[in-house]
């Protein structure tokens, strides 16, 4: 994939000091930072990258300027004043994909999740709990939401991931025993009790995607209400964790009060230096 800001040729040098503060940058973004910091560089007809190109483009990102990626901006330390944004919300992109998975309408959940966010303060809350001056990438709430199971926005290593999910409902009546939806499962929450049926559900394995129903010739399965499946406590860095399931929620409304109270005990009982993944 070709991006405007990447030009061809040679890479320009770094000065040390550049290269010292350049690697103060989150990991995660590094590499598009210092190739945003090199153009600039370049723009402006430097034979080298120096400390101040840094400094300046840090500066931009920081403050969200510049075009960015939202992500790269949210990813650089900022001082620690009012107002400053604490909860990361994302979700897959799959209606500019056109893919055809989603389970949920994930923009109605993620406005949701954004209109209580700006009306309950809980970020400031959040915000007031830290110490020190400086707030850092790890030290904000990161929260996932997927539209289907197959989790392309990566929910299972967020503080909340929230994943579409839909229950299938089994009718013995019109099933032959064919085994067709037991094969077509890829969580293994199907089985047979034998060789001419009914269908086994184990729900503490089923995820919910739409596999089985699409399997079925008979119509034995149905579909019921689509929900989202909360998973809390993910993370990356020196000891990842996935996320542990944490409940099933058929409204914006339920998922959000549960978040809210999940969230403040955090705040109340958390240490100042402990992050949610941890508590």
């Amino acid at each position: 994939m070709k991006f405007p800001w990447m030009k061809k040729g040679e890479p320009l040098p770094w000065e040390p000091a550049a290269e010292a503060a350049a690697s103060r940058i989150p990991a995660a973004v590094r590499g598009v930072a210092r190739r945003r910091i090199e153009e600039a560089a370049r723009k402006r007809g430097a034979e080298s990258v120096s400390t101040a190109d840094v400094l300046a483009e840090w500066s931009a990102f920081s403050s969200g300027r510049k075009g960015l990626p939202s992500e790269l901006s949210a990813a650089m330390p900022v001082p620690n004043r009012k107002g400053v944004p604490m909860i990361l919300v994302s979700a897959c992109h799959n209606k500019a994909a056109g893919c055809k998975n989603p389970l949920i309408d994930t923009d109605l959940w993620k406005e949701a999740i954004a209109s209580w966010i700006e009306k309950s303060g809980i970020s400031e809350r959040l915000r007031l709990r830290l110490p020190g001056d400086t707030i850092y990438m790890h030290n904000k709430i990161k929260v996932s939401i997927s539209g289907c199971p197959n989790g392309c926005s990566r929910p299972q290593i967020a503080d909340f991931g929230l994943t579409g999910t839909i229950r299938p409902l089994f009718d013995p009546d019109p099933c032959t025993g064919c085994g067709a939806c037991v094969s077509a499962c890829p969580d293994g929450a199907l089985c047979l009790d034998n060789a001419e049926g009914p269908v086994i559900w184990n729900a503490s394995a089923c995820l919910g995607c739409l596999a089985c129903s699409k399997a079925c010739s008979a119509g034995a399965v149905s579909l019921g209400e689509r929900a989202v499946r909360l998973c809390v406590g993910g993370k990356l860095g020196r000891h990842p964790h996935l996320a542990e399931p944490s409940g099933v929620f058929a409204s914006p409304e339920e998922l959000v009060e549960k978040l809210s109270e999940m969230l403040s005990e955090f705040i109340e009982n958390a240490r100042p230096d402990e992050r949610f993944a941890a508590y």
